[in-house]
């Protein structure tokens, strides 16, 4: 991989300054790659070129706004380079980027005019170095007008092992219906990370006056992204920003999500079994980044000072560095596990967690491993911790309660059934139940 990324460096660099920065720019950041070539930049292809849909890629459009364009696909089985073309208004095909990596799902399209049409496809190389015959089928989308108000971000309301509530704020009179009006929404969902990318958007919720609603039939221990709409006011079908991942509740979600062996500095190893029913901070770092190497020393002091308190997390390294004998020199600073230097989670967790600068710190959810604050990097003391614990436990917290409370009703029940029954009870031993006195 490293070698392709100089490869795609020095044929950028070649023709456009702009692209060559991107790469380097993003080379360790697997998050959304912007492109900003179009226009005048782009360069000119036949009108009767997007006939051909024959590529592997399928294109999704991930947001929208009234001047971009986020787009997402799925990865090809091979680990070679895509081309994005875009159709301005009036147009023909222009090539935006023929050297996106492959390691991108997602990339954005800047400086669109507002409430205009604009076409895209995509198609990726063959492992023989040449292009697919066809593109992708080709995706049509319209910016935003500017005067458009979007509704406000879903949030997580509560979650199960295979289900999630999700509740947002209803627009207020100007914005929704009006005129006594009730407000209908629509709801759509994503699975998180290279899945959702894929498959695109799917309809969560066709049409519902409450301004929340419980999805069923999830995935134990994944994440999910939503976005709701308001169908009707004068900002009738643009939705909201996509939320955080939520994800779905899993004894063993750090399985899942991050692998099963970390190493420690020494030649340590362990599972990932120790982050059990823990609060985990993912730290996205790397020895080359000056600011990096200066809150490290700050992090490794207060970690030992909270696990002298014994207090219930783990801290988890996921390097950026570009050489394994960086990694090896930066983990020995460190008194908390890694990510496996050789592991492909690395650059996965950068991208699934949207990674877009270091140092960052991610505080995961301890049930889920869902975010529940998106950088912690800053102020280290006591207050800010016990912060963190309060969010990453609540969900354990929530769960303890409706059983607590479940518990409670049962009982009750089985005295209400005593009663009667005359002082009796059902007793169950094996698979004999007998009619008991009480």
């Amino acid at each position: 991989l490293r070698v392709l990324h100089k490869q795609l460096i020095t044929k950028e660099s070649s023709s456009s300054p702009v692209g060559a920065s991107l790469l380097l720019k993003t080379r360790f950041f697997p998050s959304i790659l912007p492109l900003h070539g179009g226009g005048a930049k782009g360069s000119k292809l036949s009108a009767n070129s997007d006939s051909s849909t024959s590529s592997g890629s399928t294109l999704h459009v991930f947001d929208v706004t009234n001047s971009s364009v986020v787009l997402c696909w799925n990865k090809p089985p091979y680990e070679t380079p895509y081309e994005l073309q875009a159709k301005f208004p009036g147009g023909d095909w222009e090539t935006l980027s023929d050297a996106i990596p492959y390691e991108k799902v997602m990339v954005s399209k800047g400086n669109l005019d507002s409430g205009s049409k604009y076409e895209f496809r995509l198609r990726h190389k063959k492992t023989n170095d040449e292009w697919e015959d066809g593109f992708s089928s080709v995706v049509s989308v319209k910016t935003l007008e500017k005067d458009v108000e979007r509704m406000h971000i879903p949030k997580p309301h509560s979650r199960g092992p295979t289900s999630i509530a999700i509740t947002w704020d209803e627009p207020s009179s100007s914005e929704g219906a009006g005129g006594g009006k009730r407000n209908l929404y629509k709801v759509e969902m994503m699975e998180a990370g290279e899945i959702g990318a894929a498959t695109g958007w799917t309809v969560a919720c066709s049409k519902t006056e409450t301004p929340g609603i419980r999805v069923k039939a999830l995935k134990p221990g994944r994440s999910y992204m939503f976005r709701v709409a308001c169908l009707n006011g004068k900002n009738a079908n643009a939705f909201s920003y996509a939320s955080e991942p939520i994800g779905t509740l899993h004894g063993d979600w750090y399985r899942n999500k991050l692998g099963t062996e970390l190493v420690k500095k020494n030649g340590g190893t362990a599972t990932t079994d120790v982050l059990k029913n823990k609060m985990v901070l993912l730290y996205f770092s790397a020895h080359w980044c000056p600011p990096c190497r200066q809150f490290t020393p700050m992090l490794a002091e207060f970690y030992e000072k909270m696990k002298q308190q014994g207090k219930e997390f783990e801290v988890i390294f996921v390097s950026l560095d570009r050489e394994k004998s960086s990694f090896e020199e930066y983990l020995s600073q460190m008194p908390w596990y890694a990510i496996p230097y050789e592991s492909s989670m690395r650059m996965t967790l950068a991208q699934k967690y949207m990674v877009q600068g270091i140092p960052n710190m991610k505080v995961l959810d301890a049930t889920d491993g869902s975010i529940v604050v998106s950088n912690a990097v800053g102020m280290l003391t006591q207050e800010v911790f016990e912060q963190w614990e309060s969010k990453a436990f609540a969900a354990q917290r929530r769960a303890d309660e409706v059983a607590s409370q479940r518990n409670s009703h049962d009982d009750k029940e089985e005295d209400s059934l005593s009663k009667k029954k005359g002082g009796k009870k059902w007793v169950c031993e094996g698979d004999t139940c007998k009619m008991m006195d009480n």
